[in-house]
């Protein structure tokens, strides 16, 4: 009998043995991975025609279902148009409970055994309008979100981002500009969504395709966004608005952040419609379980992120959230972009070289941009001797207030470590341990690192650690007016599973301001960026390449302290930060 066992057992593993089947050749194959084919109704609808929008959207999801998808996305209030009134939708457009005139919708869900997603107005039984979408499935409803942004009309969501299980994989919905600041979608992957459906209705360029890859990118989700097209006549102001709504993209995005497809209909001739498909394969591990191996999930460290809960820069912030901060004005900052050389003096060399006589308060170098050497923290006065000291000798000498990159860190007894390097005119150098680890080195858990300078607080964060989402929210609710990253994210150096791609991670740097600060970034691939925000938009952008010459910017703090962020309801809290209620009051 034991022979027979290992026989058996050999039979599993090795190509020939003789008296082995074929059919057991190699280890058991697990589960298929599972392909679902997405419709995205890239619809025109008409203001105001209930009846007419419905009939559009299940004459179209008919088609789609007939062309072999298995889930259909219509737009952000596809059922009435964009510019309606409170009174419009109480009297004549809104739906409610069970949504009856959406019955064509469930009975094509279940004849095709797929799902329809669509974008509708909302009357709630106690009253209250909301933008909502609803998802109807195989068997029946299945869940309503409401858009935590509002309009005239409408009032703020009040639903989790809880996930809708499907064969195809986990799905959640957020509603349009919802995807602007990043806390909704994050929400939904802690839960477990493998795709992000997105009615949207979201016309003129401002950078919502960079917002949905980062959205992917950051989270390791597919992104669905169906716009639509068309014009419309806002006669709810005087003189009335015309909006022309054909550069509204749809598009889809893949977990790294990659385009899979996008569509404007003023890119036809003439503008028009269409039906368009994306084909997703979702990892057989990822259906029906919560675990997501992105990193920013994996490595999350949420006792970190606290200052998300407090109640600052948001309607109705207390004036003690503001109290403390230094007064506001001009800072100027540059960033150098640069590849790091092993010889400390060549680093020297190109960044005085580059630098020229321009005066900056603040420089932000990249990651390892002094020396690759280790740095021993025990070490007496480890900075008054190499190239440490020369460092320190050109903060005081051009009159810098703050230099940012980062050190190898060797501490003893411990795992080395990339831990950020502050300098500052007449203090001993600073080293900060990394806040989230990275599979090889514990990461510390605490609160990011604030800087107070004369007219602007600023955060010191490494690239790795600024690729969490929840480090954003937290930096705006702390009251930081501009953020340093020192990164090596896009560096050949940084193992291939963890590497951004340059202009992914450019986009997530833009993206990331979306929160109402400015910044200023460099990375050790030889570029960076500097962003001038004006509150929680972008005012400029300046892409930085390698050998250019210093662009020194001044930044005003005062613009990016009008800011307003998310509200966050207990179950947010819990979310995110796993508490339902907050210690933290106000600001740092």
């Amino acid at each position: 009998m034991r022979q027979l066992a290992v026989v058996a057992a050999l039979c599993v593993w090795v190509t020939v043995v003789p008296g082995c089947s074929s059919k057991q050749r190699g280890p058991p194959a697990g589960p298929p991975d599972v392909t679902a084919r997405i419709a995205l109704l890239h619809m025109d609808p008409q203001l105001a025609a209930l009846d007419e929008n419905i009939a559009s959207i299940s004459r179209l999801a008919e088609e789609a279902f007939s062309k072999g998808a298995n889930i259909v996305i219509a737009p952000e209030l596809a059922t009435t148009g964009y510019s309606i009134t409170a009174e419009q939708v109480r009297s004549s457009l809104g739906l409610g409970m069970p949504y009856a005139k959406l019955q064509p919708l469930r009975e094509l869900a279940a004849r095709h055994s797929g799902y329809v997603v669509v974008g509708l107005a909302e009357t709630a039984e106690d009253g209250a309008l909301y933008n909502a979408a609803v998802t109807f499935g195989p068997k029946e409803f299945l869940r309503v979100q409401r858009k935590r942004g509002m309009a005239d009309w409408n009032s703020s969501g009040d639903l989790p981002f809880d996930i809708i299980p499907t064969e195809f994989g986990d799905i959640a919905m957020v509603i349009c500009s919802d995807t602007y600041l990043p806390d909704w979608i994050r929400i939904a992957t802690l839960h477990g969504v493998d795709v992000m459906v997105a009615p949207a209705n979201w016309w003129g360029d401002s950078g919502q395709g960079r917002i949905w890859r980062t959205r992917s990118r950051e989270n390791g989700v597919w992104m669905v966004v169906t716009n639509r097209w068309g014009q419309e006549e806002d006669t709810r102001y005087t003189p009335p608005y015309h909006y022309d709504m054909n550069d509204g993209p749809s598009m889809v995005t893949d977990p790294r952040g990659q385009v899979l497809l996008t569509y404007e209909a003023k890119d036809t001739s003439p503008p028009g419609g269409k039906i368009l498909y994306a084909t997703v394969k979702i990892p057989a591990e990822r259906i029906g379980r919560a675990g997501n191996t992105t990193d920013s999930v994996v490595y999350r460290r949420p006792e970190a992120y606290q200052a998300i809960a407090n109640d600052c820069w948001q309607p109705g912030a207390p004036a003690s959230c503001t109290a403390d901060l230094p007064p506001a004005g001009k800072t100027v900052v540059g960033s150098l972009a640069y590849v790091p050389s092993p010889n400390a003096g060549e680093n020297l060399d190109q960044v005085q070289a580059r630098w020229g006589t321009q005066a900056v308060d603040v420089l932000v170098l990249p990651a390892l941009g002094i020396a690759a050497e280790p740095v021993s923290p025990e070490a007496p006065c480890w900075w008054c001797q190499g190239p440490w000291l020369r460092w320190q000798q050109l903060v005081e000498e051009r009159g810098l207030q703050l230099l940012v990159t980062t050190v190898n860190e060797a501490p003893k007894g411990a795992a080395p470590r990339e831990s950020l390097l502050l300098l500052r005119p007449k203090l001993p150098p600073r080293l900060i341990q990394p806040i989230h680890g990275n599979g090889t080195t514990p990461g510390t858990g605490r609160s990011p690192e604030l800087i107070d300078l004369p007219h602007a607080r600023v955060a010191a964060v490494s690239g790795w650690d600024f690729m969490f989402p929840e480090i954003s929210t937290a930096l705006a609710k702390s009251g930081v007016d501009a953020v340093l990253v020192s990164s090596s994210l896009a560096s050949e150096r940084t193992p291939e599973r963890s590497r951004w791609d340059v202009g992914m991670l450019r986009a997530a740097w833009e993206v990331d301001t979306n929160s109402g600060f400015h910044l200023a970034a460099a990375d050790s691939a030889g570029h960076g960026l500097l962003v001038e925000s004006g509150g929680m938009y972008t005012v400029q952008a300046l892409e930085l390449q390698g050998n250019e010459p210093l662009k020194p910017l001044p930044l005003d703090s005062q613009p990016v302290r009008t800011r307003k962020l998310n509200v966050y309801r207990p179950f947010d809290l819990k979310a995110l930060l796993g508490t339902e209620g907050s210690t933290v009051q106000s600001a740092p």
